[in-house]
């Protein structure tokens, strides 16, 4: 009996994992199987993402990287440091002929990715307006719905309506998205490539040409990159992952913790000093972008159009459709009235009575968007009762205070110990890990979806 395309791309790939190259003292870092969201959770499973002022390049802990002429990539300083000196070192051993000059791991090392193609604030934005073309394209063209869009509050309903259908597959918060596998393993700027290769099943053939190459079978490639605090990835062998635990327990600057420890971190803090929390943005996230988002909508459709209707006779019940009727859209509010947004008591918790600008507002909406992103089944009694304590508590101690409380709430199963495989895979038992994993398998025949990794994700990868 013939195997199905599933069953041949598991083979090739449980293959690949028997058949890789190994050596005594060296690991590998494997971004479909162990270590998907390595670099986008710390050390207690929270999302995080570089702190780079604005989510640009100038931000003080990227630097620019090595890629030779005609393109800029960015990564993290300690990796540019540690990868400026293991480029040093490979152009020394190709000048004493300890390399082949037609290996892909020659001395004309150079970079070809980096945290230019996990651009966070780019990426997210792109998502969230394919979100919002969808929604204007094809949700709100049934059922009369754009006409029921009369200002911002009625876009919020419209369009939370809409992604709670597909939250679970399609997360709107920064928070989801990071964890999902909509999300470039390059957000992080720990992440390398120093080839232009094809990933996924149309990249098999370059990972065995890779990993079956002299200068990596005689162990040279991946022992020099343990030398220098990087990990290779056996999914794309041309791939380099910095392993901020490299050397941590060795009593002198070694690995990794040579390069971090010239910035002042270390393996304990390192994510508490270059990254933040993406939980804690939400409420402003959610908030500016939904904004900027109904802002385009009553520019882009300035009238919402209502149907008439008349009696035929006034005897008969029959209706006949006359000519519609025009009416303008409410512009959007001015976002600084969020500072001046009205407090209402705990029993007025009706959407319909508090300032859509206000905190109070936004934290019910992330509470909800974090409960449908992670699947994560809450009846409405406790739903309610929820979000009353969640104002107390905002209330008493903050917004940073109500936040952790959702993000808690909402974090899933627990976690494996950072980047090692535990007991579960980022919040979900093995089995539907495996079964979400085959179904990225087969996604990858769909051109959409190309050029990216089969992954296993909290949301649906």
């Amino acid at each position: 009996m013939p195997e199905t395309i599933t069953e041949a791309i598991f083979n090739s790939k449980n293959n690949l994992a028997r058949d890789f190259p190994t050596f005594q003292g060296v690991k590998y870092f494997d971004l479909e199987r162990k270590h998907f969201l390595y670099g986008r959770i710390d050390k207690k499973g929270n999302a995080i993402y570089l702190n780079t002022p604005d989510g640009s390049s100038s931000g003080q802990n990227l630097e620019q990287i090595y890629t030779g002429k005609g393109r800029t990539e960015f990564a993290v300083d300690f990796v540019v440091q540690a990868f400026t000196e293991m480029r040093r070192y490979v152009q020394k051993m190709a000048h004493g002929n300890h390399i082949r000059r037609e290996s892909p791991y020659n001395k004309f090392l150079r970079v070809h990715k980096a945290w230019r193609y996990g651009d966070l604030e780019n990426s997210y934005y792109k998502y969230l307006n394919k979100l919002y073309v969808d929604f204007v394209n094809n949700y709100i063209t049934r059922e009369q719905r754009a006409s029921k869009i009369k200002d911002f509050g009625d876009f919020i309903y419209s369009f939370l309506s809409y992604i709670g259908e597909i939250a679970y597959y399609f997360p709107l918060t920064k928070t989801g998205y990071i964890l999902s596998h909509h999300c470039s393993p390059f957000i992080s700027g720990l992440m390398i490539e120093i080839a232009s290769e094809v990933h996924g099943i149309g990249g098999n053939e370059s990972i065995f040409k890779y990993a079956n190459d002299p200068n990596f079978i005689t162990g040279f490639w991946p022992k020099t990159a343990k030398k220098f605090g990087f990990l290779v990835d056996k999914n794309a062998p041309w791939r380099l992952v910095f392993n901020v635990g490299s050397g941590a327990r060795l009593p002198a600057a070694a690995g990794a913790k040579k390069y971090m420890n010239q910035q002042g971190v270390g393996f304990d803090n390192v994510l508490d000093f270059y990254y933040d929390k993406a939980h804690l943005g939400e409420v402003d996230n959610l908030r500016n972008y939904l904004h900027a988002l109904y802002t385009t909508f009553q520019s882009q459709f300035e009238y919402l159009v209502k149907p008439k209707y008349t009696l035929s006779t006034p005897a008969d019940c029959w209706r006949t459709k006359i000519s519609p009727q025009y009416e303008e859209r409410i512009p959007p509010p001015n976002l600084m009235d969020k500072f001046a947004a009205t407090t209402y008591a705990v029993s007025q918790l009706d959407t319909a009575k508090i300032n859509r600008l206000s905190d109070e507002y936004w934290i019910k909406i992330v509470f909800k968007l974090r409960l449908l992103e992670t699947g994560t089944e809450v009846g409405k009694s406790k739903f309610n009762n929820t979000v009353v304590d969640l104002i107390r508590m905002y209330r008493l101690f903050g917004l940073k205070y109500a936040l952790n409380q959702i993000n808690d709430l909402t974090k899933g199963l627990a976690r494996t110990k950072f980047i090692k495989e535990g007991k579960y895979w980022y919040g979900d038992p093995r089995d539907i890990h495996e079964t979400r994993k085959a179904e990225a398998m087969e996604n990858m025949y769909d051109p959409e979806f190309a050029d990216r990794q089969i992954t296993g994700a909290l949301n649906k990868g």
